[in-house]
């Protein structure tokens, strides 16, 4: 089995949270600071194809994306 890839902001709480988590399961992962390393297309593929459930999930819908008339 892979290893798990957590890609961590170290600015966020549930970022740093789920390193937290990992960290006191004992679970080897990857952290990839992805502001410094962002995912190319292929790992954004395999991440999307990993998914149950839809991909505009993992999206924030925060007052930016209500500004802009995102739907």
């Amino acid at each position: 089995m892979a290893k798990p890839i957590i890609y961590h902001n170290p600015h966020c709480n549930s970022s740093i949270n789920a390193v937290g988590i990992a960290e006191e399961l004992g679970v080897d992962v990857d952290i990839i600071v992805y502001q410094k390393t962002p995912p190319n297309r292929a790992a954004l593929e395999r991440i999307v194809a990993g998914l149950e459930d839809p991909v505009t999930d993992l999206v924030r819908r925060d007052s930016l994306w209500q500004k802009l008339g995102l739907t």
